[in-house]
């Protein structure tokens, strides 16, 4: 597609030789007269490049520049003068021209000089969207990707107002995250498929460039315009036959219109935001199945964990049976009118008070077989949850028992656990979440210290408060981390663990559980040997980021 001109010169014949070359490559070329006009057209219209005479009636060449870089720093400006001196080289140079071009000119030199300004803007228009691009891309945080998306789209088009819309299980589209809308109007807007612009976008999977406002687009003449919007771009998010959302692009206090030229970059932009998404989207369901697939690797040792407590629950209350079943015969002779001798007699073959110890503390043992059954299926419905994302209160040493509980078997089969829990371990987060990144931690030391032929198999934990941080530390004496692999440690698919043991996917997890969860995780291993993951959080109402700076 051609590029759009804005030829600015007081001689007709420059204007007519520049509109016919212009035009006969195929680009759009609009002809004032004087600097005046020249800056109503730029504050009003987008244009790529402006050619404006240096000296004309009113306003000059220089007054055009400026106005231009104001309204639209990217359009290039090229600067014709019969009248070249050090001075306007300069001042041009300083305003942000693209080149200074004496008259008269040679015009295949000046369409040499036209092509290069239009090249120029061009890389520059791809750097912006490759760095915004890669910002994204980058991103590991998918509750931060509509964020991300919508600065993206501000940024590359030049927008006043951006919103991404994402689709719900009832078929309407909600506002993942707008700049120009609080989030208590984003948590109200609610648009059923098919209904206004971004709905029947939606429904269409078509774009839609709409230049001058609603009333002026006879597509969507009966829908209702809640706010001025001069001009926009609606653009669908479609992967395959899955919507995954709707982009809103508008422009309410920018007067230039956006053009065909834009819904073509919009579409750059849109399908870079719809691979951040997808990528998003993939992480999350990497997230829950690493979850399961701990439950999953753990599968034989969370049965022997729940197989144990079963079976003398089981048999307890086999043993109860049998004792309810004395207390039935001696009711039974109760009633039948006994005397005290024979009941004395009975009571003493039952087993007198030792009958009634023995009663209360096989209840006993079967209360806490069922509270470990309990704990531990309480534990797995945690770490399984896919939508625990939402952050309470926990204290984390919950989540430290909850991880022992269900990496148990596998703990005691390798190595010697001792922990040191301390107190006012309080943190603000996802019990499930946290609890996987303590089942990672703990399998890992686990592991390290099994596979040594000799030596000591001890794992310590730790949890402390200092000041507004909770600290929390998983330490090992195994072989230890090379020097080299520590910086890739928590790499996403770096492992040092033979392929068919680990994904490479645990430690990475768990570092972004930390870090959504405001804190920080770190690894050391001294040459001796051994390793110390330690955890960092904040205490609820804390900071890292404020701590950091004091």
């Amino acid at each position: 597609m051609g590029a759009s001109f804005l030829v600015a010169d007081d001689e007709p014949g420059i204007r007519d030789i520049l509109k016919w070359e212009l035009e006969s490559l195929g680009h759009e070329v609009v002809l004032v007269c004087d600097g005046s006009a020249a800056v109503a057209r730029v504050q009003k219209s987008e244009f790529d490049v402006v050619i404006s005479d240096v000296r004309m009636p009113g306003l000059g060449g220089i007054d055009v520049l400026k106005a231009t870089k104001e309204v639209a720093p990217d359009t290039e400006v090229i600067i014709v003068t019969g009248f070249a001196d050090l001075d306007a080289a300069v001042e041009c140079v300083r305003g942000g021209a693209f080149d200074l071009v004496q008259k008269p000119f040679d015009v295949n030199g000046l369409l040499s000089i036209i092509s290069r300004a239009l090249e120029h803007r061009h890389l520059r228009a791809t750097h912006v969207l490759y760095e915004t691009s890669q910002a994204i891309l980058a991103n590991q945080e998918p509750q931060r990707l509509p964020q991300l998306v919508v600065d993206m789209a501000m940024k590359v088009m030049v927008a006043d107002d951006v919103s991404l819309m994402i689709p719900d299980a009832s078929n309407r589209l909600h506002v993942a995250y707008s700049n120009g809308l609080s989030s208590s109007v984003r948590a109200e807007v609610q648009i059923p498929l098919g209904e206004r612009v971004a709905g029947r976008v939606a429904v269409d999977r078509k774009p839609v460039l709409i230049p001058n406002g609603l009333d002026s687009d006879s597509t969507f003449h009966d829908v209702p315009s809640y706010r001025r919007v001069r001009s926009s771009i609606v653009y669908p998010l479609v992967a395959g036959d899955r919507l995954v959302g709707v982009l809103n692009i508008n422009r309410t206090v920018n007067l230039r219109p956006f053009r065909q030229q834009d819904l073509e970059r919009a579409a750059t932009v849109a399908s870079q935001a719809l691979l951040a998404l997808e990528n998003g989207r993939l992480i999350g369901q990497m997230v829950a199945s690493e979850r399961l697939a701990s439950v999953g690797q753990l599968a034989a040792g969370v049965a022997h964990e729940i197989n144990n407590p079963v079976t003398y629950v089981l048999a307890n209350h086999d043993y109860l049976g049998e004792k309810v079943d004395t207390l039935l015969r001696m009711g039974a002779l109760i009633d039948q009118g006994a005397d005290i001798t024979m009941l004395r007699e009975n009571w003493e073959r039952a087993g007198g008070q030792t009958f009634l110890a023995d009663f209360r503390q096989v209840l006993g043992e079967a209360e806490d077989g069922a509270t470990r059954i309990r704990d531990i299926v309480r534990d797995l419905r945690a770490l399984g949850r896919r939508n625990d994302d939402k952050h309470v209160p926990v204290d984390l040493n919950e989540a430290v028992r909850s991880a022992l509980r269900i990496a148990g078997a596998e703990l005691r089969s390798r190595s010697n656990v001792v922990t040191r829990l301390g107190d006012g371990v309080q943190v603000i987060g996802s019990a499930g979440c946290l609890s996987q990144v303590f089942i990672n931690l703990l399998v890992n030391a686990s592991q390290a210290v099994g596979s040594q032929s000799g030596g000591k198999r001890d794992i310590v934990v730790t949890t402390g408060r200092e000041g507004d941080r909770v600290i929390a530390s998983v330490s090992d004496t195994g072989p230890g981390i090379l020097p080299e692999n520590l910086p890739r440690i928590f790499e996403a698919f770096f492992t040092t663990k033979d392929p068919t043991a680990g994904t490479g996917l645990g430690l990475w997890i768990s570092h972004e559980i930390i870090r959504n969860h405001g804190g920080e995780m770190h690894v050391g291993s001294p040459p001796g040997g051994g390793a110390t993951f330690t955890v960092v959080l904040p205490t609820p109402g804390g900071s890292l980021a404020t701590l950091a700076g004091r």
